[in-house]
């Protein structure tokens, strides 16, 4: 979601959801599979989360929307989408609702 181009065609294609987290408990998610995760191989890895949030929230912003998953379970998470999504469609089910 970082290259201009990327945001510009999911923009234009559908609708973005900028999934949000306390540093910390991106930190706690990440170290559990610390092989998908470079970035944070450094000595301070809170502080490169906090640091790439910090270079990375403008673009995130240009999503349709956002949802902070730091207090919540995947089912809530995924009832909040589903809730801003029908909001979006104006209130008719999208068909990837079935």
């Amino acid at each position: 979601f970082l290259s201009p181009s990327n945001r510009t065609a999911l923009s234009e294609k559908g609708i973005v959801v900028w999934l949000k987290a306390r540093p910390d408990l991106i930190l706690q998610r990440a170290q559990k599979k610390p092989l998908q995760r470079p970035l944070l191989k450094g000595p301070d890895p809170l502080a490169d989360i906090k640091r790439l949030l910090e270079e990375r929230e403008p673009h995130y912003r240009s999503a349709t929307f956002s949802i902070d998953t730091s207090d919540q379970t995947v089912l809530q998470v995924v009832s909040q989408i589903k809730e801003r999504i029908l909001e979006i469609a104006g209130g008719k089910d999208p068909s990837f609702f079935g």
